[in-house]
C-alpha cells in the first residue's frame, strides 16, 4: 500500500421543491474529508525506553526494519491518518540470542507519525519462547532521506569490516571473506529515486567449515547511504534465515561499511 493522500469527494444532492415553491432546498450537512494518511517512510532515529538507539529504515510503501543493539525488526506498516500500526516479526543478531534464549518473537506495533518530522511507536513482543515484553522508542526524522537514489550513487568499493564489499554500476553486489571463505552474491535496487532507501539481496556459497551453516542462505533487507560522514557509509539491516542442529532460525546482519 502507498502512503498519498485519500481525498473522497462527497456530493450533496439539492431537493427541488414541490409545484410552486420558493426555490431548493438547502444542502443537507456535509461530514468533512478524513485527514490525509501520513507517510511513515523515512530514515528515523531515536531512542527507547532504556536509552538503547534505534534506527528505522522505512520505504514509502511502508516496508521497515528497525535496528537496535540486539537486532531488528521488520515488516511492513499501515498508516490510517497518523495512527501506524504493524505485525512484524523481531530477530535477534547472528550468533547471539534475546534473554530468554529465543533467536525470534512476534510483536506488534501501534504509534503516531508526523510525516518528515517524528515518529513514537510502542511495541508488545511475544518470544517463541513464550516470553513477553513491552516497549517505547521515539524517533525523529533525518532529512538524509531526502537524498536521490541512484545505481551510479551507490556503486563502487565499500570496507566490510576489512572485506572488500564490490556494487557495480548494475547494482550486482560482490564479497569475499578472506577468513572464512564466505562469497556473497546479490543485487542492490533503488526503492524509488526520490528517496535514499535501497532493497538488498544476497546469498552465501563457499563458506568452509566452520562457517558451512551459511551456506546456500539468503538475506534481504534495506539499505541507505550515509553521506554526512568522511567518507561516506553504506547502512544496512538485513535477515535470513539459518539452520543449525536441524531447526531453522531467522537471524539478523547488521553492517556499517565506509566507502573505500
Amino acid at each position: 500500500m502507498r502512503f498519498t493522500p485519500t481525498i473522497l469527494l462527497s456530493l450533496g444532492l439539492a431537493a427541488c421543491g414541490g409545484g410552486g415553491g420558493d426555490g431548493d432546498s438547502p444542502p443537507a450537512s456535509q461530514s468533512p474529508p478524513p485527514a490525509p494518511n501520513q507517510s511513515v517512510g523515512g530514515i528515523w532515529e531515536g531512542t527507547d525506553l532504556d536509552g538503547e538507539a534505534v534506527i528505522g529504515l522505512v520505504t514509502e510503501a511502508g516496508a521497515f526494519h528497525f535496528i537496535d543493539p540486539y537486532g531488528q525488526g521488520f515488516g511492513t506498516a499501515t498508516v490510517t491518518g497518523s495512527q501506524v500500526s504493524a505485525s512484524y516479526t523481531y530477530v535477534a543478531d547472528l550468533g547471539t540470542t534475546l534473554v530468554d534464549g529465543s533467536t525470534g518473537a512476534s510483536c506488534t506495533l501501534t504509534g503516531t507519525v508526523v510525516e518528515r518530522v517524528s515518529l513514537t511507536v510502542n511495541t508488545l513482543c511475544t518470544t517463541t519462547g513464550g516470553t513477553t515484553g513491552q516497549n517505547t522508542a521515539a524517533l525523529s526524522f533525518n532529512a538524509l532521506y531526502h537524498r536521490d537514489a541512484t545505481l551510479a550513487t551507490i556503486a563502487g568499493n565499500f570496507n566490510d569490516y576489512g572485506d572488500v564489499l564490490n556494487i557495480n554500476s548494475g547494482g550486482v553486489l560482490f564479497e569475499q571473506d578472506a577468513d572464512d571463505g564466505c562469497i556473497l552474491n546479490g543485487q542492490i535496487t533503488v526503492v524509488n529515486a526520490a528517496y535514499n532507501a535501497y532493497l538488498v539481496q544476497f546469498t552465501v556459497s563457499n563458506c568452509n567449515a566452520n562457517y558451512a551453516a551459511l551456506n546456500a542462505t539468503s538475506w534481504t533487507g534495506i539499505a541507505t547511504l550515509d553521506n554526512t560522514t568522511s567518507p561516506e557509509e553504506l547502512v544496512f539491516g538485513v535477515v535470513g534465515n539459518i539452520t543449525f542442529s536441524g531447526v531453522v532460525g531467522t537471524y539478523s546482519l547488521i553492517g556499517v561499511a565506509p566507502r573505500i
